[in-house]
């Protein structure tokens, strides 16, 4: 009896130490906080695109880390994550500079920034002694400092904001377009009773602490690989902004894919490759990309110097900023012409050439909104078929490169 029991004292001690040792090993939660939803009220079915509370779950998921996310006020959120409380806090601002005591996820999300005012004031003089609205910490706050705004009204939600704007306690609010006509359309407020103007996209990450980013290797690496496998729906422009980039761009669009020198040359082309198999023009594309980043190809080099390419050069430096990127593709979605070199030569796997075969003759297509780290810009694809007069059969495509935020900029 007395060894049994020495036995199973043991064999229980034996037990405690592997529960230990397990328990030693697994990694600590990690502790975010968010605003995500608190902000905008008590309604928590209100969610942004990306950057959601499913997002980051998805993506701690897909990481196999424990984590815990705890809903708070933005402020206090920085103030956490300064104390060590909290590893980290979403959604936050993209900012310059340098920061010693954490770094920022890439963007989840792309927020639609816009001015807002009640109907019948003026948008054009911002700074000049208008009472400016925010709620206190947010993104918005944080870049108007940045910016050497006045310091604005605070607020602790957007239906609060929205309230003091209608109640003219304030003159102008800086928010998202969709979450500020959600709340208004909450709280009963019709769109008669507000003026907005674009302002900007602004991307919007997780602010990581450094100590949580030592804490685990490769974390932040990881973390960002995982952000497109789990994002939702991409990023488009809204159907008010596409009303505006095609009056805008509509007309010369029109006059690029009239013009005899681009019907030609996508003509001559056709009839050239209807010579060639698939399997052969497939390899030209290869070898294409296999020396994009080598000096490019023979017939790289010689697609950008032609006499069409050129003449989309000029087009493009004649725009000011305005579009970034030229191509014209043939019937089969090969270049035929372009502004600058491309990655590949064959642009018919994607969904600037497939998704607007089809449509009637006029169609503009708009492909989602792609934020370019480099040079943190916007830029969205538009797309439309080319015809030569008189022959129903689609000759080619043009697909233009427009920098979203100067689009609609200049529309205002």
């Amino acid at each position: 009896m007395k060894v049994t029991l020495i036995a199973r004292s043991l064999l229980l001690l034996v037990f405690a130490q592997i529960s230990w040792a397990n328990t030693e090993n697994k990694p600590r939660p990690l502790m975010l906080g968010t605003n995500v939803t608190a902000s905008y009220g008590a309604d928590r079915s209100l969610r942004i695109q990306g950057g959601s509370i499913e997002h980051i779950e998805c993506i701690l998921e897909r990481m196999d880390l424990p984590f815990q996310i705890t809903h708070m006020p933005w402020r206090r959120a920085h103030q956490e994550v300064k104390k060590h409380n909290l590893d980290g806090f979403f959604t936050a601002i993209l900012t310059n500079g340098a920061d010693d005591q954490g770094q920022l996820s890439d963007p989840l999300v792309l927020e639609n920034w816009y001015w807002v005012t009640s109907a019948g004031k003026t948008l054009d003089q911002i700074r000049s002694g208008q009472k400016i609205g925010a709620i206190i910490g947010s993104p918005q706050a944080i870049w108007m400092a940045q910016q050497d705004y006045p310091e604005p009204v605070a607020a602790n939600n957007l239906p609060q904001l929205v309230k003091m704007l209608m109640s003219e306690r304030i003159d102008v609010v800086l928010a998202d377009k969709e979450q500020f006509e959600k709340v208004a359309t909450d709280l009963g407020i019709s769109t008669d009773k507000y003026a907005y103007r674009f302002y900007r996209y602004m991307p919007l990450g997780v602010y990581f602490s450094r100590a949580a980013m030592e804490e685990r290797s490769d974390f932040l690496q990881q973390f960002n690989r995982q952000i497109l496998p789990c994002a939702p729906d991409a990023f488009q422009v809204s159907e008010y902004e596409r009303e505006k980039i095609k009056a805008q761009l509509m007309p010369l669009m029109r006059e690029l894919i009239a013009r005899p020198s681009v019907i030609s040359a996508v003509v001559e082309q056709n009839h050239a490759h209807r010579k060639l198999s698939l399997e052969t023009l497939l390899e030209r594309d290869k070898e294409w990309i296999d020396l994009f980043y080598q000096g490019y190809s023979p017939l790289a080099k010689s697609l950008l110097s032609n006499s069409l390419s050129r003449e989309l050069q000029e087009l493009k430096a004649a725009t000011a900023g305005l579009i970034s990127e030229i191509i014209v593709m043939d019937e089969q979605g090969f270049n035929v012409g372009m502004s600058d070199m491309t990655s590949d030569y064959w642009q018919g796997d994607e969904g600037k050439f497939l998704q607007i075969l089809g449509r009637p003759q006029d169609t503009l297509l708009f492909d989602a909104v792609v934020y370019d780290e480099s040079t943190r810009r916007f830029q969205v694809q538009l797309s439309v078929q080319i015809y030569k007069p008189g022959v129903p059969k689609v000759q080619g495509i043009v697909t233009l490169g427009v920098d979203v935020e100067k689009a609609l900029s200049l529309s205002d």
